[in-house]
């Protein structure tokens, strides 16, 4: 019993150091900076900002994807900005505690995109999600959380 008691101990430990890992971020002040500007997107291409910023589970990382593809973790307070190829279907996945959540996302030329990943108290870890941002007021919001989060470095693209 003890010792049943002693590995669920440790395997909570492990959970807990396990998600406080560090994402890697963009350290160019120039291209921070332009990012932050929110300029639009070229043309043919459209921008999107998935970006985490709340307090619950501060500490936990979360695996995101871009079709398939391992984009990076999401960290509290981090950013992502993407520059897409226009006129395409886009789908971002991210782990969840029993599957990965998803939302896809069909660019159009010149357009800018937030999307909020946000987690939630789940049975045993944190779940995660996504919520297309799309009202101005809410744009708004989002462009200042951005600017106050660092930029991470997509492993992908």
């Amino acid at each position: 019993m003890r010792n049943t008691f002693v590995m669920i101990f440790l395997a909570l430990c492990a959970m807990m150091l396990g998600g406080c890992s560090s994402v890697p971020t963009v350290t160019d002040e120039a291209v921070v900076n332009e990012a932050k500007s929110f300029s639009p997107p070229a043309e043919g291409k459209a921008h999107v900002y998935i970006y985490r910023h709340g307090w619950l589970a501060r500490n936990s990382n979360m695996d995101l994807f871009i079709d398939k593809k391992f984009l990076g973790e999401s960290e509290n307070k981090h950013f992502y900005l993407l520059k897409l190829d226009a006129g395409k279907n886009y789908t971002f996945e991210t782990e969840s505690e029993f599957s990965n959540n998803s939302i896809s996302l069909n660019t159009e030329s010149g357009k800018t995109y937030y999307i909020y990943h946000y987690l939630r108290m789940g049975l045993l870890f944190s779940q995660s999600d996504f919520e297309l941002v799309t009202d101005p007021d809410d744009i708004e919001d989002a462009q200042v959380l951005i600017k106050k989060s660092e930029m991470s470095l997509p492993h992908t693209l």
